[in-house]
């Protein structure tokens, strides 16, 4: 169904794209990720990202182009994870079993 604006070839074009990239893009996060929920985030981002800037492929292919959208998408998501420090986590259940308490003075 076309969305306000975008004409029935238009939605045609975004429909193939959608056919052509969404399970090789999803393959593409997995195997970088192994995480099927946020592979299937980063696949998202990348067309939005192609919906924002369709036309910015520079004499690319449109396959050399979605894959280096997706290429910038893993990137922002790795610098994310990073500046969050997600694999640093501690759960406070792992924390107080292996606190220490000092014994009581006296």
């Amino acid at each position: 169904m076309a969305q306000r604006g975008e004409s029935a070839r238009e939605v045609e074009v975004w429909d193939s794209l959608d056919r052509q990239f969404r399970a090789p893009l999803r393959a593409y996060f997995l195997r970088r990720l192994s995480d099927r929920s946020e592979a299937e985030d980063l696949t998202q981002e990348v067309f939005v990202r192609l919906t924002r800037n369709p036309d910015r492929n520079r004499g690319e292919t449109i396959e050399a182009y979605v894959f280096k959208i997706a290429s910038s998408v893993l990137g922002d998501w790795a610098r994310r994870q990073k500046s969050r420090h997600r694999g640093a986590h501690q759960g406070l259940n792992d924390f107080s079993e292996n606190l220490q308490l000092p014994g009581n003075p006296g």
